[in-house]
């Protein structure tokens, strides 16, 4: 990988290894090598508390659900009940918390819109579990959530992305376009599959 850094973002050229999971680096024969080259905001946080470490199940690119313009999205593996903290500052603008884990017709989420216009989604939350309200302002690295199991998931974890949400079709699933961004509290700024990733000081 080939990166070059200034204040705010990451240009990368990135080699996309393509295995079960596109961003798996487990192995190092790959079938396939594809170069794509964007800016990544490296101006966020890992969604939980410093010190923590979690595993990726699923990285940007992700054959199972992170593709098309859902690609740079994260799915960390968390027990039920897992406090989610904020990836970046802003307002938050809508939560849903009411669905009971277990329950995949829907998922409970929080979301915080950017200074900058972007949103950030942290999804599958446990019933109840928003520790913000509407309106609240929340820094970098605040408590907003509990982890859990509800909507389109396989098992207890937080998803994770960030949206431009002029971009997204209220009548469909799956229409917003996802941000590309790297984290700045990691020891590797994208985080990939086969690895559990933790937060360090910022």
């Amino acid at each position: 990988m080939t990166v070059i850094h200034n204040r705010t973002t990451l240009l990368a050229v990135l080699v996309i290894l393509l295995f079960s999971s596109s961003c798996n680096k487990q192995d190092d024969q790959a079938d396939e090598i594809v170069i794509e080259e964007f800016e990544r905001d490296i101006t966020y946080v890992l969604p939980y508390p410093v010190g923590s470490s979690y595993f990726v199940t699923q990285c940007n690119f992700g054959s199972f659900t992170h593709n098309n313009k859902a690609s740079f999205a994260w799915d960390f593996d968390m027990f039920i009940g897992t406090t989610i903290t904020a990836s970046k500052a802003g307002n938050v603008i809508e939560i849903k918390e009411h669905i009971v884990d277990g329950d995949n017709s829907e998922g409970n989420f929080v979301k915080i819109l950017h200074s900058d216009g972007t949103v950030g989604r942290y999804w599958h939350l446990t019933k109840n579990g928003a520790l913000v309200e509407i309106g609240d302002f929340v820094n970098r690295g605040d408590t907003i959530a509990l982890s859990g199991n509800t909507g389109f998931s396989t098992g207890p974890h937080l998803h994770f992305d960030v949206i431009y949400p002029e971009t997204c079709d209220e009548k469909k699933v799956n229409t917003c376009e996802t941000v590309a961004i790297g984290f700045i509290n990691s020891i590797h700024p994208v985080p990939y599959d086969g690895r559990a990733f933790k937060a360090l000081p910022y």
